[in-house]
């Protein structure tokens, strides 16, 4: 199927704070995160697998963690643990039926990112300046889609808005979940 990056940033590019939590509390966006990952394949990097504070992931999801330090971890019926790239690269073809969710952290966002890997971004924009101290770096200001769609653009990837909802929720900040499409793959 495809290989899709689900993520919530702030108005400063900010996704979480260095103890795995994230920096603002949104049922809405938590809700969006379970509907669209819960019983499919979910990726993400050694940081944000030990903040999960889960020894077998997330539930009802099979869990892959990319990480360099593979001697330190073992996979097990629930998670996998790869430290290679390739297990992106050759998820269309090796899974036909399944999507894959990048669900973070910063440094494997920018990589699947600066590789070309993602057929969807699925982003829910959090509008507020939190006080985020794990930020995607600037060349993927996810924030702001039009940056966002003309810095790739100059890298010769291109990417069109599927669907835009603003969301004004009774506790917590509004937030604008956009759906992104690579037109590039």
């Amino acid at each position: 199927m495809s290989v899709n990056l689900i993520v919530a940033v702030d108005l400063n590019n900010g996704i979480g704070m260095l103890n795995g939590e994230l920096p603002w509390h949104s049922p809405e966006d938590l809700k969006f995160f379970k509907e669209k990952t819960e019983h499919g394949t979910v990726l993400m990097g050694i940081k944000t697998f030990l903040s999960l504070r889960r020894p077998n992931g997330l539930p009802n999801r099979k869990n892959i963690v990319l990480t360099t330090m593979l001697g330190s971890f073992v996979s097990n019926e629930c998670v996998q643990v790869h430290n290679n790239i390739d297990i992106i690269r050759t998820w269309n073809t090796n899974n036909p039926d399944g999507d894959l969710w990048v669900i973070g952290g910063a440094s494997i966002y920018e990589l699947v990112l600066r590789e070309k890997l993602v057929q969807n971004i699925f982003c829910s924009k959090m509008h507020l300046s939190s006080c985020a101290e794990v930020r995607i770096h600037e060349d993927f200001p996810l924030f702001i889609t039009e940056l966002f769609k003309q810095k790739q653009k100059e890298n010769d990837v291109h990417w069109e808005i599927q669907s835009t909802e603003f969301m004004v929720p009774e506790h917590g900040p509004c937030i604008t979940f956009t759906h992104l499409k690579n037109e590039t793959h």
